[in-house]
């Protein structure tokens, strides 16, 4: 394995997606239930958002999910490298991306939990290139808010 491999070799495949119009409190029952942390959000099959556990608690008077989701969404495909998403996950400060085929639909997910799984998994077989260490550097997160 190497930070070359594809996308669809880590993701998560049974992806759980919610409607703009689905009430923000059933959603977020939802997310709790099942520990999740990201909800693709689909209109018509078609990816349109993103519900994150960091959206919900800003916003006190939404009633749906279309009142809070983040619409634009950074997404990858399903033959995107590791690497790169890994890349794409740190240089826009989120947790997950979803996977979309090239009609926008939704066919997995891949989370920074799913990344750290597979760097687990590489250093233990003593395969773990590029990343053989992580280092966090005080100045590159210097900017990130709490």
């Amino acid at each position: 394995m190497s930070s070359n491999n594809p996308v669809w070799q880590e993701m998560a495949t049974a992806v759980v997606t919610t409607t703009p119009e689905t009430s923000l409190q059933a959603a977020m029952d939802l997310m709790r239930q099942r520990r999740f942390r990201h909800l693709p959000v689909v209109d018509g099959g078609r990816l349109v958002g993103i519900l994150s556990d960091r959206d919900v608690p800003s916003v006190a008077d939404a009633r749906n999910v279309g009142d809070v989701m983040t619409r634009c969404v950074h997404t990858c495909g399903l033959n995107d490298r590791i690497g790169d998403v890994a890349d794409a996950l740190v240089a826009h400060r989120i947790g997950a991306l979803p996977v979309v085929d090239a009609n926008d639909r939704v066919v997995g997910i891949i989370t920074s939990t799913d990344l750290l799984s597979y760097l687990r998994r590489t250093h233990q077989q003593g395969i773990a290139e590029p990343y053989e260490r992580l280092v966090i550097h005080l100045d590159d997160i210097a900017d990130v808010e709490d």
